[in-house]
């Protein structure tokens, strides 16, 4: 078996300590709850709000009226960005198996999220709460990408976005001229 150094590259400690940490973040066990970068956030402080925000609409939904999904197109470009620089570097091996072994952590540690995710996803419509699920799962996904390539302008974002999770919220949107 290869070791963690071989699997995933350079940023080989970043990536494991980031597995290790998936169960501890996207649990959202810190909503409405105060944290010491607020002031460089939009807070949303209840699930009316979020659903605004979110605007989940399976059949009128799009990035144009939709913060959250217009956060989730700009996100996956940025991935698709990450994973270009993957390749003139000769990571992309190492980061894709960073990415998809993050994601497939996420998808097995979801018992050990808080009681206040699933008591939300219980309370809304089984798509609405696979919808989110897939959302958070493909943060995970996105957020693997960047840690396996490192610090760099073109993964900040997803380093930010890895604070708020740990932190026990969920970056749901973007305000702004992405990604300033």
């Amino acid at each position: 078996m290869a070791s963690p150094q071989q699997q995933y590259g350079p940023n080989w400690r970043d990536v494991q300590d980031y597995h290790e940490a998936i169960p501890e973040g996207s649990m959202l066990h810190r909503l409405g709850k105060p944290n010491e970068m607020d002031q460089s956030v939009r807070r949303l402080n209840s699930w009316t709000e979020s659903e605004s925000v979110v605007r989940f609409d399976p059949d009128n939904g799009s990035p144009d009226n939709s913060a959250c999904l217009r956060f989730q197109s700009d996100v996956c470009g940025l991935s698709a960005r990450i994973q270009e620089l993957a390749r003139q570097t000769g990571l992309a091996q190492m980061v894709e198996l960073a990415a998809k072994n993050a994601g497939a952590r996420y998808a097995s540690d979801t018992e050990d999220f808080s009681d206040e995710f699933f008591d939300w996803c219980d309370a809304q419509p089984e798509t609405c709460s696979e919808w989110y699920g897939n959302h958070i799962q493909g943060h995970a996904y996105c957020i693997g990408e960047a840690i396996a390539l490192g610090r760099r302008s073109e993964t900040e974002v997803l380093w930010q976005m890895w604070y708020w999770h740990r932190a026990g919220h969920w970056p749901c949107g973007w305000e702004g001229d992405w990604p300033d």
